[in-house]
């Protein structure tokens, strides 16, 4: 039996149109009204952009986990949608040597992170998100960090997870976005 090579090669480009569009979602957060950037004193730099986008991408890529096969497909897919954003910000930044370096140590950075925001979902304390979020997106070194911005970041994952939950994030008509900051 043959199959139709071409409905197979739609069939993927839909999934990278859909997570190219969920990406954006993700990576938009960060400049969406600058509210993020204002509220936590973020650097409006590459590493505050990456930090935050990796927490969306995560926030997004746990729920698309619970969606079976395809789901993990999806996510397979965002990741390599940021890999692809990264290179393009490191070249717009004009960026020519070590790209590759740059590229491994910010995909080890990634799952780092990813790590510690799926301790600090799976053990369920508020103490490791909050934790996890004071390193990654804060700065556990920033002097501008107290504690109130990271409760009050702690509840915007929350919120965001919680909205989120039970969507069908692989409706390619109707992509789901993230909820504004309050």
């Amino acid at each position: 039996m043959l199959t139709n090579p071409f409905g197979t090669i739609k069939q993927k480009m839909s999934k990278i149109d859909h997570a190219r569009v969920a990406y954006e979602a993700c990576s938009l957060q960060f400049y969406e009204g600058n509210s993020l950037l204002n509220r936590f004193n973020l650097g409006d730099n590459l590493q505050s952009w990456f930090n935050v986008t990796v927490l969306h991408v995560w926030m997004y890529s746990a729920q698309l986990k619970t969606l079976g096969p395809e789901g993990k497909e999806m996510c397979q897919e965002l990741f390599a949608t940021l890999l692809l954003d990264i290179e393009i910000r490191l070249n717009k930044a004009g960026v020519r040597t070590n790209i590759d370096k740059i590229t491994s140590e910010l995909i080890s950075i990634y799952y780092g992170q990813i790590l510690a925001y799926d301790e600090g979902l799976s053990l369920g304390g508020d103490g490791v998100m909050a934790a996890a979020l004071w390193r990654n997106i804060m700065g556990a070194d920033s002097p501008d960090t107290t504690a109130q911005n990271i409760e009050k970041l702690l509840e915007y994952v929350r919120v965001q997870i919680q909205h989120l939950d039970g969507k069908d994030l692989l409706d390619l008509k109707n992509p789901v976005g993230f909820l504004p900051i309050q």
